[in-house]
């Protein structure tokens, strides 16, 4: 499936890590009501939205790099960097040094999707399944984030909800400089040439399907795993969960859907993009409509297929750019996806907070989401459909 299996094993805990540490503060806001009785949740909200702008305009030069200096230089960067602003946030007084703490946390948590997953393309066989993987241990950071804060604010305060995860990742990041000087092996660099040839027409159509569920996607993913802990905390009402027991809901949820990146990505080895991409944001645009209206179990069922859906997602853009794009230039556009989707996402905590104040509940996010969610749907529809050569499916597995 891959050439160098521990270079693989550091990218899948980097892009772990990665969703982790900028989900961490939709727990912890959770437990800063305390410290901020004035403050409405929206209020206490919005300070993530410093990070989610920092990791987009972060992207371009963090892929630049990537390619011109150091792809794994670049990762040990991203290891300890990420871990000791995420130890900085821990010391944080106020709402202002959190949201500057969370910023950086998003300088360097930028790093790792458009020089890890270049990285993951290049050194996969099966590039499908490679990424399937990766995006699944991705979402099992998402699925972590709020168990581990949940648990560090439960038994420390929400300042070790940062701090220890930081200084686990500082660990992490020896560990991988380590390996990086120890192995003889290089990924190397070699010159190739897009995987799919099509028309001028085509290409237009599929950088404008990318932009689609790029920008919509991003939007989706941000407003669901952002407010999930909350939607949860007030939707579970009868069943009664402390704030321990919701995180541990909403962790167990993301790790069902989190499977789907694994399917998702054998099926984008044996059968057509477009098909694949139907299929799965088919599940998306119901699902995120019925979440605005459910509660109790059935918003746990819901919330599990709406989720199927939105990570489903993932691997199928990522999947496009490792098909047509060549090795040299692959940290850059996938630099370019990144901070087209982080840059609109941005939207996605003040339309949360905005929607959830002015109304009291969720259910005008959902039909948000769901209206955008048939817009990629629309996309995937006119995405052209083309068969691999021979020679494309080499250079796709390089």
């Amino acid at each position: 499936m891959v050439k160098n299996k521990t270079e693989f094993v550091f990218m899948n805990i980097a892009h772990a890590y990665d969703h982790m540490f900028l989900l961490f503060y939709a727990t912890v806001v959770l437990a800063l009501g305390d410290s901020f009785p004035n403050d409405s949740y929206g209020d206490l909200l919005l300070p993530v939205t410093f990070g989610f702008v920092a990791f987009g305009v972060c992207s371009l030069p963090a892929g630049w790099l990537g390619d011109h200096w150091s792809r794994q230089g670049m990762m040990v960067v991203f290891f300890i960097g990420i871990g000791a602003a995420s130890i900085l946030t821990g010391f944080a007084e106020g709402l202002f040094q959190i949201g500057m703490g969370l910023a950086l946390i998003g300088v360097f948590a930028a790093i790792y999707h458009p020089v890890g997953i270049a990285m993951v393309s290049q050194n996969a066989i099966q590039t499908g399944k490679a990424m399937g993987i990766n995006g699944v241990v991705g979402n099992l950071g998402l699925a972590a984030a709020p168990v581990t804060a949940g648990t560090l604010i439960h038994f420390y305060d929400w300042r070790a909800a940062f701090i220890v995860p930081g200084v686990v990742s500082i660990i992490t990041g020896i560990f991988y400089w380590m390996s990086c000087r120890r192995s003889a092996e290089a990924l190397g660099k070699k010159k190739s040439g897009a995987s799919l040839t099509l028309s001028r027409r085509d290409q237009i159509i599929v950088v404008c399907v990318i932009a689609i569920a790029t920008s919509c996607g991003g939007i989706i993913f941000h407003s669901t795993t952002v407010s999930l802990p909350k939607v949860f905390d007030e939707r579970l009402l009868e069943l009664g969960p402390s704030m321990l027991g919701v995180t541990w809901i909403v962790a167990g949820v993301l790790t069902l859907a989190s499977i789907t990146q694994v399917v998702v990505g054998h099926l984008l080895d044996r059968y057509s993009l477009r098909t694949v991409f139907i299929g799965v944001v088919s599940i998306q645009v119901p699902m995120l409509a019925l979440a605005a209206s459910l509660n109790n179990w059935g918003m746990i069922g819901v919330g599990v297929l709406m989720m199927v859906g939105v990570f489903g997602q993932i691997p199928i853009t990522d999947f496009i750019i490792a098909k047509y794009t060549a090795s040299d230039w692959r940290a850059r556009m996938y630099s370019l996806k990144y901070t087209l989707s982080f840059c609109v996402s941005i939207t996605a905590v003040p339309l949360v907070a905005n929607l959830r104040d002015n109304t009291g509940a969720f259910d005008m996010v959902f039909y948000t989401l769901s209206g955008l969610s048939a817009l990629v749907f629309c996309a995937a529809l006119v995405l052209p459909v083309r068969r691999t050569t021979e020679t494309a499916e080499a250079v796709a597995a390089e």
